[in-house]
């Protein structure tokens, strides 16, 4: 789509945009932060009866019940247990958490880490649930699942706090800006799926059309070309990386509903 520029006052369109040093390279801020190492075992992982529901009473006879709807006939457990017969199957605490370790991938953990971590896992359902050995090695399809969702959550939690570390910490490791890396909104290029087409006329838009917005959304639009420290403006379209300005949050880039510059070299984004 060919452009000539809306009424815009500026000329170009550029917004900052924060890096990491890699290599001694000032490179866009995005995933490094999934590359960072990160401790699993931060404190004792615990399982509420919420998360893992176990039967403490011993017993040998297996759970038999009858869907009376359709006849049929539901063995609770039994296929984990036998499972183990003649394999071999862990004996003691620590050849569970190794056997469980080995059926729960985690390529960015060190093998002693979520061993320990499984370890500790299982030493807390003994010693804090009563929950005996043998009811665990029995119940280990529950007992792995829950294990790899709690591994999950750590995950996504440490993920969290690194990406906030390295975004908005205040050591080396911070990120910082530069113009070399700076967002350049190409004037010439705006390729949206669909325009907006309602009666609010926009006069400070950078290109002289713009993407598709809800009343709400180019209400807002409106009232922020209103202000005095606005120079210009432009409405994001998602997925378009080349064409629109993103934030780097901890799982996707997002894309702001709009971007303005403003007076004294400020950047405003917007999410109505």
């Amino acid at each position: 789509m060919g452009l000539e520029g809306g009424g815009c006052e500026s000329k170009s369109f550029i917004v900052a945009r924060r890096g990491l040093r890699v290599g001694g390279q000032l490179e866009i801020f995005g995933e490094q932060y999934r590359e960072a190492p990160w401790k699993l075992l931060d404190q004792v992982p615990t399982l509420s009866a919420t998360e893992l529901a176990l039967s403490t009473r011993s017993s040998g006879v297996g759970e038999v019940c009858i869907d009376d709807d359709r006849g049929v006939f539901k063995i609770r457990e039994l296929h984990e247990q036998l499972a183990f017969i003649g394999t071999g199957g862990p004996k003691t605490e620590g050849e569970l958490a190794v056997w469980l370790d080995q059926r729960i991938p985690h390529p960015d953990i060190a093998p002693g880490d979520s061993t320990l971590f499984l370890r500790k896992m299982i030493e807390s359902l003994i010693e804090q649930r009563a929950c005996s050995l043998a009811t665990l090695i029995a119940s280990w399809v529950r007992l792995q699942n829950v294990a790899e969702s709690k591994i999950d959550s750590r995950r996504l939690r440490m993920m969290n706090e690194l990406f906030q570390h390295l975004l908005l910490g205040g050591d080396e490791a911070a990120a910082e800006t530069e113009p070399a890396i700076a967002f350049d909104c190409p004037l010439n290029t705006y390729p949206a799926r669909s325009l907006y087409e309602g009666r609010i006329t926009f006069e400070k838009h950078y290109h002289d059309v713009a993407g598709y917005m809800s009343g709400g959304e180019a209400g807002c639009a409106k009232i922020i070309e209103g202000l005095d420290e606005a120079r210009c403006r432009v409405k994001s379209i998602e997925r378009q990386p080349e064409c629109s300005f993103s934030l780097p949050p901890s799982m996707n880039n997002f894309y702001p509903d709009g971007v303005a510059l403003l007076r004294e070299g400020c950047e405003l984004c917007v999410e109505y």
